[in-house]
């Protein structure tokens, strides 16, 4: 596996630093969450309602949109269930209030997406696509538990149930990632890399975590 360019970021209060910095410098600069959107947004604006444990809420519509959702009280994250397959070119979702990009692609593209919501910012989405879309946004308790090692291809979210103190993430071709903790501080990471990568992070389960790649992953928590 080949070295691959790494960026880490813990949000406790947000900070960002690379390796090879010798220490660790707050940022609002790093890729993985870029400062608030300077891009306008769409006349389209759609309403997609709540979101609630047991009941997700999905919205279709043709080219770029704000789409405004009320997420569940409490949930550190969401689910972005997006089918961008009628799509073409670039395609990306971004938090309205921050900038910070959940998606950031190019069509035909299907995935899931995590939100993360842990700093607590709205939860609006901005959508950038040409093209038929949908979006299903459900809850992070709507995500199937699993315990163990988890493997997979492409895009996803995993809601991982153990109890170990450790996130391992391996996976064979560019990827971000990111990992919110269900209970406790509720604390989110992010990391990227631009090639193969194996990382092991500083987060108690249980966590969700999205993995945006279109290479193989793996993912486990480890005590």
């Amino acid at each position: 596996m080949r070295p691959a360019l790494l960026v880490l970021c813990v949000f406790v209060v947000a900070g960002c630093s690379s390796p090879a910095d010798p220490e660790p410098v707050p940022s609002t600069e790093s890729p993985l969450m870029p400062t608030a959107s300077t891009v306008q947004l769409p006349d389209q604006e759609l309403q997609l309602g709540a979101v609630l444990a047991g009941a997700p809420a999905q919205v279709t519509a043709t080219g770029p949109a704000v789409v405004d959702l009320t997420a569940p009280s409490g949930d550190p994250a969401v689910v972005a269930a997006l089918d961008c397959s009628a799509c073409s070119g670039p395609v990306a979702v971004s938090s309205v209030a921050t900038g910070s990009r959940w998606v950031d692609g190019a069509a035909p593209l299907t995935g899931q997406y995590l939100v993360d919501l842990s700093r607590g910012d709205d939860p609006g989405l901005l959508v950038e696509a040409e093209g038929e879309w949908s979006l299903r946004v459900l809850a992070a308790e709507d995500v199937p538990p699993s315990a163990g090692v988890q493997q997979g291809t492409g895009p996803a979210v995993v809601r991982l149930t153990d109890t170990g103190a450790q996130l391992w993430v391996l996976a064979d071709a560019e990827l971000t990632a990111r990992a919110v903790a269900l209970t406790g501080d509720r604390r989110s990471m992010s990391f990227g890399a631009d090639g193969g990568v194996e990382q092991t992070l500083e987060l108690a389960g249980p966590v969700l975590v999205g993995l945006d790649t279109a290479g193989r992953w793996s993912v486990q928590l480890r005590p």
